[in-house]
């Protein structure tokens, strides 16, 4: 296909958005649903704010010939012809800045006033934004003032200047401090306008081009290319005729073959931990500056501890998979205390801050900055987090692996503590590798009054690959040793699934408060 049958533009990101929610930018049908979870979001939206490109665009016009149907947007209104676009890359990007800009889908996202004020970095900015599902926003929060009160800025209100405006009018209605209206205007110019006038990169395909080259336009879209990441450069910065640092991580991953499993190949966490050393921090740009003498000479005795930090999360924490760790910052702050040699003398304690950090979702904004922080008195011997843990019972019931990310990978943490036994088997699915262990489901898709029961963490079982392949796992045939290491009491509590999930949460609260050593209470909503 010759060139002038494509053409490169920019757009306007709130043209897109607003052809979006018109029903007018639509998706071909066979694209894959929402995927994106709420860290790729936030990541998005931070490097948008931050007037960064996000990549581009392919585009077909809404007046080519299609070989296919179309569809909205994931929450959308419905597609309505006549169509300005058909997206063909670029779905991810576009929902996610669409249900964050226009207040759809099942989060909203916001901005944290009392985090942001510290701003220095890109990272910064992720750190500030949260996500909080749609009906908990609704009940607690739900309209400016009382977002103000909480010291929230919606994403939704930063969708243009008046959307702005109105919202800080609205939430500043009856605020007494006389600064409070400058101060909140101040930050919106300086850090968070301009979304009105972001741009998006866009190679747009002749409409006159014939479906069949469109076809093979989309498969091999993206198949090129590869983007050079932190680690490789700082392989160059490291760079000396004696080290290599891509030669160092490959002997690392041979002497280390249980590193090399864990990290996949990624030798970027052995640099977050110097970079924890050195600079008392794990964001990116910190690995960046990273000098490279600092970089050599805490490579070998960081790797080793990193080694240290990984087989303690799998036998003392139940991180039995790298996908399991709730927050990346966690692995950091093991490998720390591990090259400070005071991990495995300090056990119990640095357990109880794992649980209680996954559960009182410590992380979820200013990760670094609270990483650092709790670094820091773990390896004073300080306790940074409160004795208790307070659980959401209605969050709790709804955790799943792509709503409530962090939650879902700690359960499945929990659960792996209590040596659920594989009831084909006969052994703790512990004795196997990990990438022959498989979370499954014993709820059915369709479970009255309860949507997606079989996505939720709560209905799932740890078990070996093999065993999930058989088909229906049957409680019924499980020995009373084996449910009771699924943290499950009897098999005729499936009777009633919503019975069955509470029940089993209120397991799951007893485990945790034995791993994480203090109480645990299951909170009921509020009511008005």
């Amino acid at each position: 296909m010759g060139l002038e049958k494509t053409h490169g533009r920019n757009y306007d990101l709130s043209r897109i958005l607003s052809g979006i929610h018109e029903g007018r930018i639509v998706l071909p049908e066979f694209q894959r649903d929402f995927q994106w979870d709420n860290g790729a979001v936030k990541q998005l939206l931070a490097t948008c704010l931050t007037g960064w490109p996000i990549g581009s665009l392919l585009l077909l016009p809404g007046k080519s010939q299609f070989f296919f149907s179309v569809r909205e947007i994931e929450g959308a209104p419905r597609a309505s012809p006549p169509y300005q676009m058909v997206v063909l890359d670029g779905q991810q990007r576009l929902t996610s800045l669409y249900q964050a800009l226009y207040g759809r889908g099942s989060f909203r996202y916001a901005i944290r006033l009392d985090v942001i004020a510290d701003r220095e970095t890109i990272e910064d900015l992720e750190e500030a934004i949260v996500a909080v599902p749609s009906k908990r926003w609704e009940r607690y929060y739900g309209n400016p003032r009382r977002e103000y009160e909480h010291n929230l800025l919606p994403v939704s209100a930063l969708r243009s200047p008046s959307a702005f405006y109105a919202w800080r009018d609205e939430a500043l209605e009856h605020e007494v401090r006389a600064d409070s209206k400058r101060r909140i205007t101040d930050l919106y110019v300086d850090f968070l306008s301009g979304l009105d006038r972001y741009e998006i990169p866009a190679v747009v395909i002749d409409d006159e081009v014939h479906p069949e080259a469109v076809a093979r336009i989309f498969e091999r879209v993206n198949r090129l290319g590869q983007a050079l990441g932190t680690f490789d450069l700082m392989v160059a910065k490291s760079f000396t005729q004696h080290f290599n640092l891509r030669h160092r991580w490959e002997t690392a991953q041979r002497e280390h073959p249980g590193l090399a499993a864990y990290l996949e190949g990624d030798g970027l966490p052995v640099l977050s931990l110097i970079a924890l050393r050195a600079r008392h921090s794990v964001r990116q740009h910190d690995v960046l500056e990273l000098p490279g003498t600092v970089v050599r000479d805490l490579w070998e005795p960081s790797v080793e501890a990193m080694s240290r930090a990984v087989i303690f999360a799998q036998q003392r924490l139940g991180v039995l998979d790298p996908d399991w760790m709730p927050f990346r910052v966690q692995l950091s702050i093991l490998g720390g205390l591990a090259l400070e040699g005071e991990l495995d003398s300090h056990t119990s304690f640095v357990e109880s801050w794992f649980w209680k950090s996954v559960f009182q979702g410590r992380y979820d904004v200013a990760s670094n900055t609270r990483a650092v922080e709790d670094f820091q008195a773990l390896l004073g011997g300080r306790d940074p987090l409160p004795d208790r843990i307070e659980l959401d019972k209605e969050l709790m019931l709804s955790v799943n692996k792509r709503q409530f990310g962090s939650l879902h990978r700690g359960l499945l943490c929990l659960l792996a503590t209590a040596g659920p036994i594989d009831p084909v088997e006969g052994v703790p699915t512990a004795f196997f590798d990990a990438s022959n262990i498989a979370a499954v489901s014993v709820l059915g898709r369709d479970v009255p009054q309860i949507s997606s029961a079989h996505l939720l963490t709560l209905g799932m079982l740890l078990v070996g690959r093999q065993t999930a392949k058989a088909g229906i796992i049957d409680l019924d045939e499980f020995q009373p040793a084996t449910l009771a290491s699924h943290l499950i009491e009897t098999p005729e509590l499936l009777k009633n699934p919503a019975e069955f999930l509470e029940q089993r949460l209120e397991r799951v609260a007893r485990q945790l408060s034995s791993r994480a050593q203090v109480p645990v209470e299951l909170m009921a909503a509020e009511t008005d």
